[in-house]
């Protein structure tokens, strides 16, 4: 019987020392000192269990490939395949992109390397669920054609994304200043307009339709309106995939992309 009293002491002791000592959220500082309680696994804290800086590397990128399929069905004009490749660099709010393509161009006489295009984008939500993107870019002229002076083109981009459970609504305006000369055709500068909405199936799968109309580079020719189709998958935290679909409300073409990427 002595031997049972002194066994329950001892656990008692033990088990009033482990309630004397919880570390609920695993920053190293008891509960009973804790100030902050909850703070992140990935956050260093101070004495009192308050965040000083987070340990997660705020610098993330993403690498995007794909081929693009372009059905055209304008008189003396063939129909492409392109090889696609993107990079994304997002640090905050900030975020840059590279996007370029290797085209298959039986119009031109061969492959072509597309010119690219190097933009970067500021993000901030000045009311609740509203999501703006300013955005800043130029497209680098390296392919020659005979006849056209290749020069830098400017693109400047306001995109607006507002999101209510699992549906997004957004609009989007982007403006390129054309700097390209043609012996044969009179240039302009050009504007997009786009707006549309979307849907998460689930929370890794969304997909939106969209409406466009696209100012022709060409001066004096019609604006162009399609409707796009886009769906994005992740399969897990570091890869995913795209579908995007174009349709010409003038029939002329008809463009499917499929993507694949990965973030890290």
């Amino acid at each position: 019987m002595k031997k049972l009293i002194i066994l329950l002491l001892y656990l008692s002791m033990y088990i009033t020392s482990l309630s004397a000592y919880m570390d609920t959220d695993l920053d190293g500082v008891s509960d009973i000192r804790d100030r902050c309680p909850n703070t992140l696994i990935t956050d260093l804290v101070d004495i009192n269990g308050c965040s000083i800086k987070s340990l997660e590397n705020p610098h993330h990128f993403d690498i995007i490939t794909g081929l693009t399929y372009n059905k055209i069905d304008i008189s003396d004009t063939k129909d492409t395949t392109s090889l696609n490749f993107q990079l994304d660099y997002y640090y905050k709010k900030f975020s840059m992109q590279l996007v370029t393509s290797y085209q298959d161009s039986p119009t031109y006489n061969g492959n072509k390397i597309n010119d690219p295009f190097l933009s970067g984008f500021y993000s901030f939500t000045p009311y609740k669920n509203l999501q703006t993107r300013v955005g800043f870019g130029m497209i680098v002229p390296i392919d020659e054609q005979d006849g056209i002076q290749n020069n830098t083109d400017f693109i400047m981009s306001l995109n607006l994304s507002y999101t209510y459970d699992k549906y997004n609504f957004f609009a989007g305006y982007n403006f390129t200043n054309i700097n390209d000369k043609n012996d044969v055709l009179t240039y302009q500068d050009t504007s997009l307009f786009n707006i549309g909405s979307g849907f998460y199936i689930e929370e890794n799968f969304y997909a939106s339709i969209a409406f466009s109309d696209s100012q022709s580079i060409v001066k004096g020719n019609d604006d162009t309106q399609y409707i796009s189709l886009y769906s994005f998958y992740s399969f897990d935290t570091h890869w995913f995939a795209t579908f995007n679909y174009d349709y010409y409300l003038d029939n002329s073409i008809d463009a499917i992309a499929i993507k694949v990427g990965y973030y890290f």
